[in-house]
């Protein structure tokens, strides 16, 4: 018998053939993923239910329950119909929405996404074929994506939120090759684990769950992928040359910085420029060493918000004086109302009116200030002070600082502990990257979260922004007293 796939498998063959296999026959080897996509989807599903109002939800049901019912919602008046289940020729679909019309059924697919991009072309066309298929009159495909211009205006009202583009012709386009590839994809898992280099698809459309199992420099202790912005492409050349260690990279073929990154590697000793703590030095006291969380809900939750805008709810700031004392303030929001405004009064209180606010990755602070500037006018003179202050310490340790640990990242995380073993992020439980911290404050903001989850939730929020700019603190400490040591970056 001929293996059932599903609109998601055949997604996920078209990305990679290996990606399908593994899926079916070692789905054990799938990173798990904290990425707040699903909640944000499901979200946006639930607003467009709102928008085709008076459905059936097909939900909670096994397989064949779902197939009963979702025949049965067809055959009776229902306006419209969520989740619909339909198999034919042993390929089964979910549809985010079916509505009758006089004319034949609209399939209508959901995306957080803020536009139509292909492989969305993709997944309806192979909708229309089974729907077809299963005898379902489909006349119309439709996309209904995120509107970045909409606004909200409170109240639960998200009328404009989806923009609905008519997709028919472009799904219809792409419909006969749908059993050219339900074919190819049968043979596939049939088969052998096919082989497939790494590449860009490894991450588009989606970031694959396989890629750790996938990279082809397991168990290489100076991995060349490490080497700064070295792309993909140049990568597969030295890959197909038999370059697998960064020892037999030929320095012709890298940049300046990626030789020191080499030097540092295979010497196994860190890079430290030699002007790294005069220009730390001169940092005046008090220093203010600052960092944001935010969440960026597809579906905005606070009036006046679009969509995707950034809600910042989280600052942490460590204040180190002349004299070597340290004192640390913070704020997390305490309730599931806007808590922006909150945020800008306890951070200006903070970070007073004098000394360098000290961030890592300037831009997105820096951009997050503008905001909040542009929503909340009376505090934009302070916002702006808070902006001219802001010194980013990023810069400065790329372009004098390297430690064979920071597996060619710069990010904080990766920096802090080659200095200080106690500041590495694996010690957090778990949150330990903002995308777990965007999940966090879901949570935190749903009244119906129960009581002791929100409460170790916060202690861990508070702890992973804490660790943050004590991170920074310590390599700014570390850096003017010497405690960093190696030779210099411009030695050959």
């Amino acid at each position: 018998m001929s293996a059932m796939l599903s609109k998601s498998k055949i997604m996920a063959g078209l990305q990679c053939p290996k990606r399908l296999w593994l899926q079916v026959h070692h789905q054990d080897l799938a990173a798990p993923s904290s990425s707040p996509g699903i909640r944000q989807g499901n979200e946006v599903d639930a607003v467009a239910r709102q928008l085709f109002p008076g459905g059936v939800l097909i939900d909670g049901y096994s397989l064949d329950e779902s197939l009963v019912h979702t025949a049965q919602a067809i055959a009776q008046s229902q306006p419209h119909i969520y989740q619909a289940t339909v198999s034919a020729e042993r390929v089964l679909i979910k549809a985010d929405i079916l509505s009758r019309t006089p004319d034949g059924w609209v399939l209508t697919e959901v995306k957080a996404a803020t536009g139509v991009k292909p492989e969305h072309i993709k997944d309806v066309a192979i909708q229309f074929w089974v729907l077809r298929q299963a005898g379902v009159s489909v006349t119309k495909a439709q996309l209904a994506h995120i509107d970045t211009d909409f606004v909200y205006l409170g109240s639960g009202r998200y009328d404009g939120l989806l923009k609905v583009t008519d997709v028919t012709v472009e799904a219809a386009a792409l419909e006969s090759q749908v059993a050219d590839w339900i074919q190819r994809y049968r043979k596939v898992l049939s088969g052998r684990e096919p082989i497939c280099d790494i590449g860009p698809h490894c991450s588009t459309p989606v970031e694959c769950e396989f890629i750790e199992y996938c990279d082809p420099y397991k168990g290489i202790q100076h991995r060349p992928d490490v080497l700064p912005r070295i792309g993909t492409e140049k990568l597969a050349s030295w890959r197909q040359r038999g370059i697998f260690e960064m020892a037999t990279v030929p320095d012709g073929e890298i940049s300046e910085q990626q030789r020191v990154v080499k030097r540092a590697h295979l010497e196994q000793r860190p890079v430290v420029g030699e002007n790294l703590a005069e220009v730390l030095a001169q940092l005046p006291y008090p220093r203010f060493y600052l960092d944001f969380e935010t969440s960026n809900p597809a579906v905005p939750r606070f009036v006046g918000m679009h969509p995707y805008q950034h809600v910042t709810f989280q600052w942490s700031c460590h204040i180190e004086r002349a004299d070597g004392t340290v004192e640390h303030r913070e704020f997390l929001v305490p309730d599931s109302d806007d808590p922006r405004e909150r945020f800008i009064t306890s951070m200006i209180a903070a970070v007073r009116t004098d000394g360098p606010i000290c961030v890592w990755y300037a831009s997105f602070e820096k951009t997050r200030l503008h905001e909040l500037a542009a929503d909340f006018p009376p505090y934009r003179a302070a916002l702006s002070s808070i902006v001219d202050r802001i010194v980013d310490l990023h810069p400065l340790f790329v372009e004098h600082y390297y430690d064979p640990g920071m597996n060619g990242s710069w990010s904080i995380k990766n920096v802090a502990p080659t200095l200080d073993p106690a500041m590495s992020y694996g010690s957090l439980l778990e949150i330990r990257d903002g995308g777990a911290a965007m999940e966090a404050y879901l949570v935190l903001s749903d009244s119906r979260a129960e009581p002791m989850r929100r409460a170790d939730l916060r202690a861990q929020l508070s702890a992973y922004c804490k660790h943050d700019t004590l991170a920074m603190l310590r390599l700014v400490v570390a850096a003017t007293s010497s405690r960093l040591e190696g030779y210099p970056s411009g030695a050959s």
